[in-house]
């Protein structure tokens, strides 16, 4: 009775707020939401399914992210139309007819990322959206990739501006695994040390006691005047 009676009050509300629109339909956007959720449910797969299945004839990836997310990295082989371009004339040009078997992901399958794939809130999650917004222009035959994978470890395959070594390939050691990097990540920046033309002769690297370079010396380092290393007289050159 309690739903009963919150539903009537949506309605109450869309039929006296006075402001019409008739190409946008919340009421009708949550009546498919609520059927689309129960389908969801059963067409959401793991990792080696969503695999196994894009390589069957007739199997559609999807990207629906920005054109910049999509350009740096995207699933290998993945067709992109950015979610905010999409329009019936539009998805008939991805997908030759409504009963295509498509599967989708978006950023929230993917951690350490974050240029790549950064994460929304969950509920705002692409994933959903795109699903339901399929299934609103009559494309029902879609599949979601579920879980959560570290980038990093990845049994799925990449590419594009940034793919690098994230393009893995199997072998029969497994997937190789990439640099942190190569996802957006970059190596932390190291302190900048002196050169050996910094240390003047006669002056430590610290002002401390007269050093002078030795020249034989392939580290680099400083020596103090006697000729010994200097590892605690002066600083790194």
């Amino acid at each position: 009775m309690t739903c009963a009676v919150a539903g009537c009050g949506l309605l109450s509300h869309a039929q006296t707020n006075g402001i019409l629109n008739p190409l946008i339909d919340y009421d009708h956007f949550l009546a498919q939401a609520a059927e689309v959720g129960r389908l969801r449910d059963q067409r959401r797969v793991t990792e080696e399914k969503f695999i196994e299945m894009a390589a069957q004839p007739g199997t559609i990836i999807f990207d629906a992210r920005s054109d910049d997310k999509f350009a740096k990295l995207h699933i290998k082989g993945a067709k992109h139309l950015s979610f905010s371009e999409i329009t019936a004339q539009e998805l008939a040009k991805i997908f030759p007819k409504k009963s295509t078997r498509i599967l989708i992901y978006c950023n929230n399958n993917f951690l350490n990322a974050p240029d790549t794939f950064a994460a929304k809130a969950a509920a705002a999650s692409l994933n959903i959206h795109t699903f339901n917004t399929l299934h609103n222009y009559g494309y029902t035959n879609v599949y979601e990739l579920g879980p959560l994978i570290d980038i990093r470890k990845a049994k799925l395959k990449f590419e594009g501006t940034q793919s690098g070594a994230g393009s893995h390939v199997n072998s029969r050691d497994g997937p190789e695994r990439a640099e942190p990097w190569a996802f957006g990540f970059r190596p932390p920046a190291r302190a900048a040390r002196p050169r050996l033309s910094e240390c003047p002769l006669g002056q430590s690297a610290t002002g401390g006691s007269a050093l002078v370079p030795v020249a034989n010396y392939q580290s680099s380092r400083c020596a103090s005047s006697t000729g010994a290393r200097a590892f605690g007289h002066g600083r790194l050159c």
